[in-house]
C-alpha cells in the first residue's frame, strides 16, 4: 500500500546513472550516500577511474558508493547489473537517471540521424530501461522513488544544443506521467528535475562555458547565479526520501527563475 516502507532487514540502495563525469550525477550519488543508502554510481568504462575516486571519497566519510560500469541503454548490460544486485541484502528502490550525451550543437539541417538516435538512446532508452528493470524490486518493497534529470530546455529550447537534446529530454515527461499513474498504487513515485545551466566540469571541458559566460548567464537570473551540482543533489535527496511520498508526476523547474530571464522582462536569456 502507498506510504509503506521497505522492510527493516533490507537496506535501501540507489542507482544513479551518469555519475562518472564528476558533476551532477556524482553530487547526487554522494548526497544519497549521506542519506544512508548504498549507492551504485553508474558510468561507462572510460569513467572507471573517476567512479573509483568517488567511491574512495565516500569511503573516507564512512559512506558507501560502489562503481557500476555498464551502458544504461543496453538492456543486456542493465539486466546483468540488476541480477548482480539481487543476491545482496538490499532493497534497490531508488533510481536516478542522469545519464546524457556530451554531443556538440549542430543545426537541424545538418544533424545526422545517427546523432539524433544517440541522444534518444542514452536519455530516453536509458530512462525506460531503468524504469522497467527497477520497478519489480520497488513493487516487492511497496516503496520506490524514480527520479529523472531533465532540463528547462523542454520548455523553451536552448542555445548551444542540437534539436535532439530537448526532444529526448521531453520524452522523459511522458514516461514519468505514465509511470506515476501505473506505479502509484505500489507506493512508487516518479518525478522530473528540470534545471537550467549547471556549473559542471563537462560543460567547462566542452568549451560551452567559461568563468565569464557562466557569470553572465547567472547575472541574468533572479537568483544571480547558475546552479551547482549540489543544488540538484539536494532536491534529488528530498525526492528520494520518505518526506516526498505525496509528490509524483511532477516536472520541477529548478532553474533559478530562468523563465523570467527573457526579453519581455528586460533581462537577457
Amino acid at each position: 500500500m502507498p506510504g509503506a516502507r521497505p522492510p527493516a532487514s533490507a537496506a535501501r540502495a540507489a542507482l544513479v546513472t551518469g555519475a562518472g563525469g564528476g558533476g551532477t550525477g556524482a553530487a547526487i550519488a554522494m548526497e544519497l550516500a549521506q542519506a544512508g543508502m548504498h549507492v551504485y554510481a553508474n558510468g561507462q568504462k572510460s569513467h572507471e577511474a573517476a567512479l573509483n575516486d568517488l567511491a574512495a571519497r565516500a569511503a573516507s566519510k564512512a559512506l558507501t558508493i560502489e562503481p557500476a560500469i555498464f551502458d544504461v541503454a543496453d538492456e543486456s548490460e542493465f539486466d546483468q547489473f540488476m541480477h548482480a544486485t539481487t543476491t545482496r541484502r538490499q532493497s534497490l528502490v531508488v533510481g536516478v537517471h542522469n545519464a546524457a550525451t556530451a554531443l556538440p550543437p549542430e543545426p537541424v539541417e545538418t544533424l545526422a540521424f545517427e546523432r539524433w538516435r544517440e541522444e534518444f538512446r542514452v536519455i530516453a532508452d536509458g530512462a525506460f530501461l531503468m524504469t522497467k528493470h527497477m520497478t519489480p524490486a520497488m513493487k516487492d518493497a511497496k516503496w520506490g522513488r524514480l527520479i529523472y534529470i531533465s532540463s528547462n530546455v523542454i520548455f523553451r529550447g536552448g542555445r548551444g544544443r542540437s534539436i535532439a537534446y530537448p526532444a529526448a529530454k521531453s520524452a522523459l515527461t511522458g514516461l514519468v506521467m505514465q509511470a506515476a499513474m501505473e506505479l502509484g498504487e505500489f507506493g512508487i513515485t516518479a518525478n522530473i528535475i528540470a534545471p537550467s545551466q549547471i556549473d559542471t566540469p563537462r560543460v567547462r571541458r566542452g568549451g560551452r562555458r567559461n568563468d565569464a559566460s557562466m557569470a553572465q548567464y547567472g547575472q541574468a537570473l533572479p537568483l544571480g547565479r547558475v546552479a551547482t551540482p549540489g543544488d540538484i543533489a539536494n532536491l534529488a535527496r528530498f525526492l528520494a526520501s520518505d518526506h516526498a511520498e505525496y509528490i509524483t508526476a511532477e516536472v520541477i523547474r529548478m532553474d533559478g527563475g530562468a523563465r523570467l530571464a527573457a526579453k519581455s522582462t528586460g533581462l537577457q536569456r
